[in-house]
């Protein structure tokens, strides 16, 4: 597959076990070319002898040689683990863009490879060593500096007592292989690799290293450390925490001010939110109603500094929505609250680790859960004083409820507290939306009202 007529590494790796089968029977084939090995993958994918780990980019499935044409053919996606005996044998690296670095592919060695590679014990390594990724080569828009392919180099050489074959794929600028392979060249001749400054590591690469051992971990003790077998979890009956703290919230202002889950009627949305909407008693007659999208809890925790364990007692929930809630029922609101959680429990929840908010993932659950809300309750209410409060990354609730429904003269004010940078209020649907902030009538639907 890719450029090859003849696949170099597959065809050795073949013929080392074939002339060598006693002391050539596991093999280790590293693949730093920038693009997934699609090829040596699909050969060795079920083979238990042959540990294939492939550091690419993937961009999801958009770099080349991007996803094939038949679905049921694995691509270099992370979750693409091997099959059959070969499960676990396969390791894909897929980076979420181009432009890493040092940095990452360190981190990726330090964290993933070295430890698998260590525990799978091979009796020769293999790299496949197209140098594409390597700082000056503009095609694969990567910036690995021959320092660290030296480093990387070396940690290899210390598996399999030495047996390590560098193999040359490729790249698409002379200069930068050149370079990158001398590198290669001079530590496997004994030199020991330059020092190097390593810059940080980019946040989602982290993330990506992060999924790869979650997925990893079933197959490889080395991975387990800090990953949760979710099904083995879920034998126990256990919870998600954040479903658990927003029943704690629910029960907390039950008995303070009495407030109740609003009955949500659409199947589908009232399984996603059920006890994410609150409302005080007899809402529909309040002549004013404090309408607060929020974020949940932020949850601090100290772990154990040993094996990263949580004690209940070294954990502490900061709720920052109560005190709004308390200041609104003191000033006779009724009030609406809606928790927006950043994750859906579902049935088939597997996932040891979901990433935080991210806008467009939870965009359409926010604008469904916010309309259902106006279009059932709000509008039928007859009061024309509705104060709108987000709070943190569900403050975008308030923005979706205004472009979407015709309810900005019954606004009377509204209040965001932004999590992190500033957003732009400005909508490409409601081209007035904008201006609609700033007004200033004689009876405003947006600005400041005098509340003790």
């Amino acid at each position: 597959m890719g450029f090859c007529f003849f696949n170099n590494v597959p065809v050795a790796v073949r013929v080392c076990q074939q002339d060598f089968p006693e002391t050539c029977r596991k093999v280790l084939v590293l693949d730093w070319d920038v693009h997934h090995g699609n090829g040596i993958q699909n050969i060795f994918y079920r083979d238990p002898n042959v540990l294939y780990v492939s550091i690419h980019v993937y961009q999801n499935g958009l770099f080349y040689p991007g996803k094939p044409p038949n679905p049921m053919t694995p691509d270099g996606g992370i979750e693409n683990c091997g099959s059959g005996p070969g499960l676990g044998k396969n390791i894909n690296i897929g980076w979420h863009a181009q432009g890493m670095g040092d940095g990452e592919y360190m981190a990726a060695f330090q964290k993933i490879v070295m430890p698998i590679a260590k525990e799978f014990n091979p009796d020769l390594a293999v790299i496949s060593a197209g140098f594409d990724a390597a700082d000056g080569d503009e095609l694969g828009g990567c910036f690995v500096t021959p320092a660290c392919y030296a480093h990387m180099t070396h940690m290899l050489m210390s598996l399999a007592d030495g047996k390590l074959v560098v193999c040359l794929e490729g790249g698409y600028n002379l200069t930068a292989i050149s370079n990158s392979a001398v590198a290669v060249a001079r530590t496997l001749m004994g030199e020991p690799p330059p020092k190097m400054e390593l810059p940080k590591i980019n946040k989602e690469a982290a993330r990506i290293l992060a999924k790869v051992q979650a997925h990893q971990a079933p197959y490889w003790e080395c991975m387990r450390s800090g990953i949760v077998d979710v099904p083995e979890v879920h034998s126990m009956n256990a919870s998600r925490l954040h479903d658990v703290i927003r029943n704690a919230q629910r029960q907390v202002l039950q008995e303070k001010h009495s407030m109740i889950p609003l009955y949500v009627q659409r199947e589908q949305l009232y399984k996603s939110f059920e006890n994410q909407i609150l409302v005080t008693p007899c809402l529909h007659e309040a002549k004013r109603i404090l309408l607060i999208i929020h974020d949940p809890p932020q949850l601090l925790a100290q772990p154990d500094a040993v094996d990263t364990s949580i004690e209940s007692h070294n954990a502490w929930v900061v709720d920052g929505v109560i005190q709004y809630i308390d200041w609104a029922i003191s000033q006779e609101f009724g009030v609406m609250d809606i928790n927006v959680p950043t994750y859906i429990t579902h049935e088939q929840d597997a996932d040891a680790y979901i990433p935080g908010f991210v806008e467009k993932n939870i965009q359409e659950q926010i604008q469904q859960l916010v309309c259902y809300a106006w279009d059932n309750y709000l509008q039928l209410y007859d009061t024309n004083e509705i104060v709108l409060l987000g709070v943190g990354n569900a403050y975008l609730g308030v923005k979706v409820l205004l472009i979407n429904r015709d309810c900005k003269d019954r606004i009377a004010g509204v209040v965001n507290f932004v999590t992190g940078n500033l957003r732009p209020v400005k909508s490409d649907i409601d081209t007035e939306l904008s201006s609609w902030f700033t007004r200033k009538d004689s009876e405003p639907s947006c600005g400041v009202r005098d509340w003790d």
